[in-house]
């Protein structure tokens, strides 16, 4: 996924280290954070909750977030992701990848 987005959408500059296991997050030419959910479906959970907590902390001072996931989200969890600063791309492995 990290590919099509880089050559589709957005130049990957760095990949951004995390102490805790996330996603994987990159950074892009823009300084904008890419975040790569590789899973079919994305559902609210507490676990969700508390790595997107961790996240944004690390990432205080980024001015533009953007989440990837390959499969589906649960609208519950779009909701609080977005209205948490992040723009949610969803189907990107049906969008990108062929």
């Amino acid at each position: 996924m990290a590919c099509a987005i880089d050559l589709a959408v957005s130049r990957l500059a760095k990949t951004l280290e995390m102490r805790i296991p996330v996603p994987v997050l990159y950074q892009d030419a823009k300084g904008t954070v890419v975040g790569i959910s590789p899973y079919d479906y994305a559902a609210w959970t507490s676990i969700l909750n508390n790595k997107e907590v961790v996240v944004s902390e690390a990432l205080k001072g980024v001015t533009g977030k953007g989440l990837w996931v390959a499969g589906r989200i649960a609208h519950p969890a779009r909701t609080a992701i977005e209205s948490r600063g992040w723009v949610v791309h969803d189907r990107v492995r049906e969008k990108l990848i062929k």
